[in-house]
């Protein structure tokens, strides 16, 4: 299997804590549209990240159980064996360590990887990508972080 430039892992836990009351425990943030265009957050994460990717195939989401069907329901188009479903939300370096652990044993130990909030907003599409692409080179070439 060749593997795809960059691996997306996007991190999408929460507590809907922060928008309250527009977020709840069941539609925190990243399940919210804010700009008007209809995409939440968490769609709009994925969709500046599927070029990069390849496709879908190579896109991975580390979620709580309480949230696992929300992100069913907003990406229909994730595979389910690259949804991670953490029994019970432990913080970012757990998901980052079970998603690396994961993905290593089907890309192996040369993949690389990118970890991604659910629920940023990025203004400059472009210059995020074209970014990611020459840190995906950088740290293919360097063996490196």
């Amino acid at each position: 299997m060749t593997n795809p430039p960059l691996i997306p892992v996007i991190l999408a836990g929460g507590k809907g804590e922060r928008f309250w009351p527009l977020s709840r425990k069941h539609r925190p943030k990243q399940f919210l549209s804010l700009d008007g265009s209809g995409r939440s957050l968490l769609q709009a994460t994925c969709d500046r990240l599927l070029a990069i990717a390849g496709g879908w195939d190579a896109v991975w989401v580390v979620t709580a159980s309480h949230l696992a069907d929300g992100v069913r329901e907003q990406l229909p188009e994730l595979p389910e064996a690259n949804l991670l479903i953490e029994p019970e939300g432990r913080d970012t370096a757990p998901a980052v360590t079970w998603s690396t652990l994961e993905i290593t044993q089907r890309y192996g130990r040369d993949a690389v990887l990118g970890f991604f909030p659910a629920d940023h907003w990025i203004a400059d599409e472009a210059t995020f990508q074209a970014t990611l692409v020459a840190a995906a080179e950088l740290a293919r070439q360097e063996a490196a972080i």
